[in-house]
């Protein structure tokens, strides 16, 4: 697997694929928490449908390692949907990276949190990068957490992006 790390908007094309690394992902990644049973019953509860839906309605961002697609996150709003990473890929550095990119993405419209529900398995994964958790697991949902983001800069280049450009 090749160190750098690419993230694209998914298309629709993708979502086969996604469902996949989906699938695959919380088989191997959530057996620990969840056991056999109950990682089995999760990964079997969204189809290509659900992916597709998400990629229509919410932004999905995947990540490639330059030669294939390695994970994936859908935001809506300031909440973080979902994150999935390959099994292959997992540690490396793709949740991060797709997290901090979902993090930029909420705060660049206007959003001073991000929520989310985690599962059992990524609990400390999200407690390491900031995240507190709101209340206990209710029995059909994740754990709920949240992430206070330092203000957006509007400067960007030492330009005020929020100024209006005067050209004349």
């Amino acid at each position: 697997m090749n160190e750098f790390i690419e993230l694209s908007r998914a298309h629709t094309s993708d979502a086969s694929l996604l469902s996949k690394i989906r699938f695959e992902a919380i088989l191997a990644l959530a057996f620990s928490a969840y056991g056999k049973a109950g990682a089995q019953k999760w990964a079997e509860s969204a189809s290509d449908g659900r992916v597709l839906k998400a990629i229509e309605n919410h932004e999905v961002w995947v990540a490639t390692d330059g030669e294939q697609a390695i994970g994936w996150i859908e935001i809506h709003e300031n909440t973080v949907l979902g994150l999935y990473v390959d099994p292959k890929a997992a540690g490396s550095g793709v949740g991060v990276t797709l997290l901090l990119r979902a993090e930029d993405r909420i705060s660049s419209t206007g959003y001073s949190t991000v929520q989310l529900d985690a599962s059992l398995n990524a609990e400390e994964f999200y407690v390491r990068h900031g995240y507190q958790l709101l209340s206990e697991r209710t029995p059909d949902s994740g754990l709920p957490m949240e992430k206070k983001l330092e203000a957006a800069s509007s400067t960007v280049g030492g330009v005020d992006q929020g100024a209006p450009l005067v050209i004349g």
